[in-house]
């Protein structure tokens, strides 16, 4: 697992879609993260 942190605004998203493209690994958002897991409480 890599984590990648910064300020808003500074390449996170645009970093970590180079990576992906370049490796193969998925990437995931903290948001995403956070709304999958509300969903999974919720059923």
């Amino acid at each position: 697992m890599i984590f990648i942190s910064g300020v808003h605004g500074v390449g996170k998203s645009y970093f970590c879609d180079m990576l992906k493209e370049a490796t193969g690994i998925e990437s995931y958002s903290a948001s995403t993260l956070i709304t999958q897991k509300k969903a999974l409480l919720l059923c």
